[in-house]
């Protein structure tokens, strides 16, 4: 017999000799086809057959099956139908109870079928008995009585197409009632993953998370990994064998251990035993072929399983993270700003809304940054700009501050945004008789610039015949000024002049200048369009980058009197005409592991449970030690163990025997509850109090039990809680309704009686007519009022007090609260009379461990 734990996924298979032919044939597989009876499932991706009853109850590691599911995506399962398309390395805990001959992403929608059905054919059971037999001597006499054969004929993968690459698998399942084997038989496999996001497969159907082959016993430490599975190597399966014939694999998966078909003639594993540190030896007994296989337990790899595994050397902590190396696993220390198992999520600074005034927050790495509105400042934009600190107004404007923005009040003579024009036409320069002969022989009128405080003066013409005046104003002197006739005024004669009073104090209803005119101020207003002064500035520079000598989409920037180009991402060179090789595009990362180029090389980030250079390795698992002692059940979660212990021992590894605890442990008497009865029989750890709540009060939370601890201490007991009867609004025809203990009171209006007001006044003097008397008690009118007469063990106004005596001795009679299995997800239950409560896996709480964490 052959204890395996198994998990690390291996590099390699067994070798085959020379002339030595792969794969099952299949004339050699059992039959299939219509034509044999078989049943086809739906076409339907992720479906299956759905829940089939079986003849003979299947013996599967300890339990006993009469149903199973067909699953299209390549596995038997036992407990429910699995449509999940991305396998999960064994092992799983839980109810993924399966046989998997190819767990990948099959859709027969595109392309073949999915075949079963159970068989009690004489033929096929001798030929199930002889094949038993051969690979397992120790059962010489064993009979097979029920045969299941299931078989993915030509299937293809979700993503592909009638023209895809296309895969043929058996498994074929065998029992005498007691005993049972399974055999996995491959005729031709060629793609190994679908091209779902999650699983991450090519056109082909190769890469990303390849096919898991195996089996799983649904308890987190009985299964078997065929190696190659969840890699690249899984495509050759039909290579591969335990029992001499390359294509099959046979196993026995009834008992409380694994066991390897093996052969019977020579082998190397139980004479040199080469594989270390927990190993499992597989001969692959070839004729001719003396050789081995190991499949290691997680953490360790190596031809032999000689390298133990640091779950730090893959570099698993993202930005920055440092790795602390654990058993069976590894923690990462974050830096500011990030988190999570490989501190591969940023924490998003700007979720609290750290930015003021309307500004907008742009995350970054371990910090934020604030992008002001316009007219604020600082780090969180909770400045406002004085935009005339920086004293920007002219020729002595009074700047005037405002939210986004200043306004300049000019003096007399000056206008403008920064009071930078003057309104007579001044020039710092004349045009000497010398220069101004050569102007007038140019094509266009020469303009001549001069700075005064930073404006700009243009001499508005050079000569009459292009003079730019306005309105009849007259182009006059050497410098060309307009002179303006009446009621016209500015540089070019484009204001008119009102009769509308102004003042510093007093602006223009239009925003128009306010300029001094016959010893008054007064509004103007715009007459004409200002001349276009860009039409008077140089022609600007030809840039190095008009030619744009960057290619592939590349960014041109002047540098130094040259140019730099700014590439793309995937190009290099001067003009970024190079193409930048991508290392990751050949998807070097197994196993889901995502890739990251750096330094010309790539980096794998490994999920959970993977670690080596390209995600190969599996990493520990925290059951493999087997930890729990005295008979507790191990299960793994999130790189962590939980033991459930047997009733007779509790601890963190059921290291400590109940029966050993000192008696002065007990936790004395259950704790006292306003409004409940409490019942219990012990006081020893394990014990349960039941709290049943008075009439007219309910328990919070839910549950209604306290347990003994180990510790000498109850858990919390119920809270019983008032109910307010009147929240159901019993009150009829507009009857208002006052709240008592277990009971309530209705005040009718005028006409109405009743408990309920529902009796109109016709009936109103008879107040029995309402049937106030609960619990059978009887009812006697009085004048005005009603007297219940109540039955043994009830009293109270109306007979409501009592029920709670009657529930309590009725705990007596009950069942136990466990014979109904209430608890889901693996959760032990403990009961008392008709109460229980249930012990949760990790992973799993509420009160019936119906809720996943």
């Amino acid at each position: 017999m052959l204890l395996l734990v198994l998990q690390a996924l291996l590099p390699c298979f067994c070798t085959l000799l020379p002339g030595v032919e792969p794969a099952v044939s299949l004339e050699d597989f059992y039959p299939f086809g219509p034509d044999q009876g078989d049943t086809q499932t739906t076409a339907q991706d992720d479906g299956g057959s759905g829940l089939r009853e079986i003849s003979v109850a299947f013996p599967f590691f300890g339990d006993r099956h009469s149903g199973l599911y067909v699953n299209n995506n390549g596995l038997v399962s036992f407990l429910r139908e699995v449509s999940q398309f991305t396998p999960v390395a064994f092992p799983i805990a839980g109810d993924r109870r399966v046989v998997a001959p190819f767990w990948a992403d099959v859709d027969n929608r595109l392309a073949g079928s999915v075949l079963y059905r159970q068989s009690q054919d004489a033929s096929i059971l001798r030929r199930a008995s002889g094949d038993v037999r051969t690979y397992f001597a120790e059962f010489p006499d064993f009979n097979a009585t029920w045969v299941l054969i299931s078989t993915w004929h030509q299937v293809t993968f979700f993503g592909g197409n009638s023209q895809t690459p296309v895969n043929t698998f058996q498994v074929v399942l065998i029992t005498d009632g007691e005993l049972s084997f399974t055999i996995f038989q491959y005729n031709n496999i060629t793609w190994t993953t679908g091209r779902h996001a999650s699983s991450g497969g090519n056109l082909l159907g190769l890469g990303g998370i390849a096919a898991q082959a195996g089996f799983n016993a649904g308890d987190g430490r009985r299964y078997f990994n065929i190696p190659g599975s969840r890699t690249a190597d899984v495509v050759g399966l039909e290579e591969t064998t335990n029992v001499g014939y390359p294509g099959r694999w046979v196993f026995r998966i009834d008992d409380a251990n694994v066991e390897v078909g093996g052969c019977n003639s020579a082998s190397v594993c139980p004479h040199l035993r080469p594989c270390l540190n927990g190993g499992q030896c597989i001969d692959d007994c070839i004729t001719g072929n003396p050789s081995f296989t190991c499949s290691c337990l997680a953490g360790f790899t190596g031809r032999r399983c000689q390298i133990n595994v640091n779950e730090c050397a893959s570099n698993p902590c993202q930005n920055g993270g440092s790795c602390k190396d654990q058993i069976n696993g590894f923690i990462c220390e974050c830096p500011p700003g990030y988190m999570g198992v490989h501190c591969q999520t940023d924490i998003d600074e700007c979720e609290d809304r750290p930015c003021l005034n309307n500004a907008s927050c742009v995350q970054g790495n371990g910090n934020f940054t604030c992008v002001c509105e316009p007219g604020f400042i600082g780090v969180r934009c909770e400045t406002d700009i004085n935009e005339c600190e920086s004293q920007p107004c002219l020729n002595g404007g009074e700047c005037v501050d405002w939210v986004t923005g200043f306004t300049c009040a000019c003096p007399t003579a000056f206008t403008g945004t920064f009071c930078e024009t003057v309104e007579r036409i001044m020039n710092s320069e004349r045009i000497s008789a010398a220069v101004w002969p050569e102007t007038l022989h140019t094509e266009k009128p020469s303009m001549i610039f001069s700075n005064i405080h930073l404006l700009v003066c243009v001499c508005v013409c050079v000569s009459a015949v292009e003079c730019l005046c306005q309105n009849g104003g007259v182009c006059v002197g050497i410098n060309g000024t307009c002179e303006c006739p009446p009621g016209y005024t500015g540089a070019y004669c484009q204001l008119g002049i009102t009769q509308t009073l102004c003042s510093n104090s007093r602006t223009c209803p239009d925003g128009s200048p306010c300029l001094e005119y016959g010893g008054a101020y007064l509004c103007t207003c715009h007459t004409g369009v200002e001349p276009d002064h860009m039409d008077f500035y140089p022609v600007q520079p030809q840039s190095v980058c008009d030619s744009s000598p960057c290619l592939n989409g590349g960014y041109c920037y002047e540098r130094d009197g040259g140019y730099t180009c700014e590439c793309r991402y995937g190009y290099s060179g001067k003009h970024c005409e190079k193409v930048r090789l991508n290392t990751c595009a050949s998807s070097p990362c197994r196993n889901g592991g995502s890739c990251k180029e750096e330094g010309g090389s790539y980096r794998c980030v490994c999920p959970y449970r993977f670690t080596g250079k390209h995600c190969e390795v599996g990493k520990p698992d925290p059951c493999s030690s087997t930890p729990c002692q005295n008979g507790g059940t191990c299960f793994h979660y999130l790189g962590k163990y939980k033991c459930e212990c047997t009733d007779e021992y509790s601890g963190k590894d059921c290291q400590i025997s109940r029966s050993s605890l000192h008696p002065s442990l007990g936790c004395g008497p259950p704790p006292h509850v306003k409004h409940a009865e409490v019942q219990f029989s012990s006081t020893t750890p394990g014990s349960v109090a039941a709290y049943v709540c008075h009439s007219g009060f309910t328990s919070v939370p839910r549950a209604t039990q306290s347990i003994c601890g180990t510790q000498g201490e109850w858990t919390q007991p119920p809270v019983c809680k008032e109910i307010n009867e009147c929240l159901s609004q019993p009150c009829l025809n507009g009857g208002s309704c006052q709240n008592k203990i277990g009971s309530y009171k209705c005040v009718c209006k005028d006409g109405f009686g009743g408990k309920r007001c529902q009796i109109g006044k016709a009936f109103y003097a008879n107040e029995c007519l309402s049937e106030p008397c609960m619990n059978k008690g009887t009812c006697e009118d009085q004048p005005g009022s009603y007297l219940c007469h109540c039955p043994q063990g009830f009293k109270g106004q109306n007979c409501e007090i009592g029920a709670v005596a009657t529930d309590i001795a009725h705990l007596a009679n009950e069942q136990d609260g466990c014979e109904s299995s209430p608890c889901l997800n693996g959760g032990v239950c403990r009961g008392y009379r008709q109460y229980y409560v249930c012990t949760c896996k990790d992973g799993f709480f509420g009160e019936r461990c119906q809720m996943c964490k």
